[in-house]
C-alpha cells in the first residue's frame, strides 16, 4: 500500500518586524529511506528588533505586517543535505482571515529523509513572478535543482532623466530596476522526516530577505524650499544595488561594476505621515525640517568602508523658473529638473531599515545645463549630509547626508 506523507505547517503570527523562533532539536534517532513517507508538523514565527541610535531623531512609524497585506504567495522546499538538491516542493494555500495568528497547512506525499542524510527545509514568501520579482524556478519543476540556483531577480525598468548625449551619459551601460517584492525566507536545518510517523519539527524563523531605505528630506537651506519633490516628475536612484537573491538569502550584484545596477523610483514623495499600513508613530519631523519622505525596498548591500560597494544616491526634483542652479548665477527661465547626489556611508542587512536623512545644503544640479547636461556621475558628490540609521524592521537606525 502506498504510504502517504502529511506535513502540517503551523504558522505563528506575522507580527510587526520579524518572527520569534523555537530552536529545540527536531530529533533524528531513526532514519528514513528511499520511497517512504511520513507526517511533519512545522512552526513559523518572527524575531525581535534591537535598539537604535541617530543624529536626527529617528522616525517611529513602521510598516505593519499581516497575511492579507504582506504575504502574496508561500512555498516550502525540502532540500537534501547530501547533495543540496530539492527533493520536494509545494505551494501553500494562504490563510483567508488576514490576521497575524497561527495557521496550519497539510502537505501530502513528501518523501521521507534520504538514507544517511537530512533535510534543510526552506519556506519562501512572495517569490512568484509578477509581484515585483522574476523567479527563475517554479515549485512544480524545482525537484532536482541545486538550492543555490533558485533565484528571485529584480525586474528591469527604463531609466529616465538622462538628457546627456549617449556617449557622455554616466549610465550608458547601466540597467534600471524596480523595487523588489517583500521576500521572506525561513530555514530549518538538519530535519529528519520519518516514514509513517508524525514528525513534529521546531519553529522556522521567517525573515525578510529584503531591506528598506527610508528617505527623508530637509530642503529648508540654500533657497531649496521652492523645489518640488511632491510631484510626479520627482525621482530617486540608488546605485550599486543587488539585482537578485537566492533561497539561501545570498545577494547577487551587477558585474563587472556594481554601479551599473540602478534601483529607480519615479513619483511623488510623501508630505504627510501615513494613515494606514504603519504602526502608531510618525515619519516626518517638522521641528528638524524633515518634511518629505519615501520608503523604498531594496536588497541588502552597501558598505561603510568599501567605496566600490557604497550605495550611491541621486535625488531629483522640479525647480521653478527663477531658481538658481548649482554653479550658476542666473535663474532658470522655465521650470526644470535639478539633482543632488551622495554616498551612503553605511550598509544594510536583510530585514533592516536604513533611514537616510538628506539635508540639501547646496543648490541642485540642473539636468539640462547646456554646459554639463545629465545626471551626476557615480562617485561625484557635492555638499551632501547623509544621516543613517540602521535597525531591524521593528525599529529604525539612520544616516544623515548633507547634499
Amino acid at each position: 500500500m502506498k504510504n502517504i506523507f502529511k506535513s502540517t505547517l503551523c504558522v505563528l503570527a506575522l507580527s510587526l518586524g520579524m518572527f520569534s523562533c523555537n530552536t529545540e532539536d527536531p530529533g533524528s534517532d531513526t532514519g528514513g529511506g528511499e520511497g517512504k513517507e511520513g507526517q511533519v508538523v512545522i512552526n513559523l514565527g518572527f524575531d525581535k528588533a534591537p535598539s537604535t541610535q541617530a543624529s536626527y531623531p529617528t522616525s517611529t512609524a513602521k510598516p505593519t505586517t499581516s497575511w492579507t497585506d504582506n504575504i502574496k504567495d508561500l512555498h516550502i522546499l525540502f532540500v537534501s543535505t547530501a547533495d543540496n538538491r530539492v527533493k520536494a516542493a509545494r505551494e501553500l494555500q494562504l490563510p483567508q482571515d488576514g490576521t497575524t495568528g497561527t495557521h496550519n497547512f497539510v502537505l501530502q506525499n513528501i518523501p521521507a529523509s534520504p538514507a544517511g542524510a537530512h533535510y534543510n527545509v526552506y519556506v519562501v514568501a512572495n517569490s512568484a513572478t509578477g509581484n515585483n520579482i522574476e523567479r527563475t524556478w517554479e515549485p512544480a519543476a524545482a525537484v532536482g535543482y541545486e538550492i543555490s540556483t533558485l533565484l528571485m531577480k529584480l525586474q528591469e525598468k527604463t531609466l529616465g532623466e538622462k538628457p546627456a548625449p549617449p556617449a557622455e551619459n554616466p549610465e550608458k551601460d547601466s540597467k534600471g530596476y524596480e523595487e523588489p517584492a517583500e521576500i521572506f525566507i525561513g530555514v530549518l536545518p538538519n530535519v529528519d522526516i520519518l516514514a509513517d510517523q508524525n514528525n513534529t519539527l521546531s519553529t522556522i524563523t521567517l525573515k525578510r530577505a529584503v531591506s528598506m531605505m527610508r528617505v527623508r528630506i530637509n530642503q529648508s537651506l540654500s533657497g531649496n524650499e521652492s523645489v518640488q519633490f511632491d510631484v510626479d516628475e520627482a525621482s530617486f536612484r540608488i546605485r550599486r544595488v543587488g539585482t537578485s537573491v537566492n533561497v539561501l538569502s545570498t545577494v547577487g550584484f551587477a558585474s563587472p561594476k556594481r554601479e551599473q545596477a540602478v534601483l529607480y523610483v519615479k513619483g511623488k514623495f510623501n508630505d504627510a505621515d501615513p494613515e494606514s499600513g504603519y504602526s502608531t508613530g510618525t515619519i516626518l519631523d517638522p521641528t528638524n525640517k524633515l518634511t518629505l519622505w519615501k520608503d523604498i525596498r531594496l536588497l541588502p548591500g552597501g558598505s561603510e568602508t568599501e567605496s566600490k560597494e557604497k550605495f550611491d544616491i541621486v535625488l531629483i526634483g522640479k525647480a521653478p523658473a527663477g531658481y538658481i542652479p548649482l554653479s550658476h548665477t542666473t535663474g532658470l527661465t522655465a521650470p526644470a529638473l535639478v539633482a543632488w547626489s551622495g554616498a551612503v556611508q553605511k550598509g544594510v542587512t536583510a530585514n533592516n531599515i536604513l533611514e537616510v536623512n538628506l539635508t540639501l545644503n547646496s543648490r541642485g544640479k540642473w539636468l539640462d545645463d547646456p554646459d554639463d547636461p545629465g545626471i551626476p556621475e557615480p562617485g561625484q558628490y557635492g555638499d551632501v549630509t547623509i544621516d543613517v540609521n540602521l535597525a531591524d524592521w521593528g525599529s529604525i537606525e539612520s544616516n544623515d547626508i548633507p547634499l
